[in-house]
């Protein structure tokens, strides 16, 4: 296929080679683990020959699933730190530390003991989150230009739609009483 990364070995299988040929095949060994990036777009396999671009159109369709799964990748990593926020704020109790040399009181968060009812989201959504980074890697370790950048723009749209989010850090002590 045209638009996977290919790596040809003409390095000699037998065992009659002689010392003078040492080197020559060191270089060959060199050139065959080099992975090249394609630029020429289609055919490329992305999960499975399933999912093999034939036409323009099925290659720019591949090319909105991996920006669009990266855009999701950036919402689920900024819904995480919402919850872990909402689960601070609902389960920890405030503290006022005061140590000696201190001119002012600071609030500080408790640290959470283990619930079913908190754990159990933080893990699931972990898990997805985790699931989709994998797949965003495997469609960049695919070598196509095309496909890296959907998913690099993707990252980027991501952080514009959800960095605001992210920005805050939820720690206010309006809360504390």
């Amino acid at each position: 296929m045209s638009g996977t990364p290919t790596m040809t070995s003409s390095i000699p299988m037998g065992t009659d080679s002689a010392a003078g040929s040492a080197g020559s095949n060191t270089m060959m060994m060199k050139m065959a683990t080099m992975m090249i990036f394609s630029n020429d777009n289609m055919p490329v396999s992305i999960f499975s020959s399933a999912f093999t671009p034939q036409t323009e159109a099925q290659y720019v369709g591949a090319w909105l699933f991996a920006f669009i799964l990266a855009v999701i990748w950036r919402g689920l990593v900024f819904a995480q730190l919402k919850l872990d926020q909402h689960f601070i704020r609902k389960y920890a109790g405030c503290n006022i530390i005061v140590k000696q040399g201190d001119v002012g009181l600071s609030p500080t968060r408790a640290l959470q003991s283990w619930r079913l009812s908190t754990n159990l989201p933080r893990a699931a959504l972990g898990f997805v989150t985790q699931g989709i980074a994998y797949l965003l890697m495997i469609i960049v370790m695919i070598l196509n230009v095309g496909l890296f950048f959907a998913v690099i723009v993707g990252f980027f749209v991501g952080e514009l739609m959800f960095g605001r989010i992210g920005s805050h850090s939820g720690y206010d002590s309006s809360g504390c009483t």
